[in-house]
């Protein structure tokens, strides 16, 4: 199997113990004898978010996805 790909995160602190967070990747699997891609391998992700902490609380609120995910039945 093949893997490629690049992923970044970031999170920048915007005051008052608020803080927000993004991430996001580009994937590409494939099998190394046939070079088809890799079924369940998604091509990409992405999140995004709102973070505090503050005294004894902390919270995130955290969306994500998940790209297309490719299924192929073989003979």
């Amino acid at each position: 199997m093949v893997c490629k790909g690049v992923e970044g995160q970031a999170t920048w602190a915007v005051g008052n113990g608020f803080a927000v967070y993004a991430n996001g990747s580009k994937n590409q699997a494939e099998a190394s004898d046939t070079g088809k891609t890799i079924a369940n391998a998604p091509d990409m992700t992405a999140a995004a978010g709102l973070l505090f902490n503050g005294g004894p609380w902390s919270a995130s609120l955290i969306g994500k996805r998940t790209g297309a995910v490719r299924q192929v039945d073989y003979d």
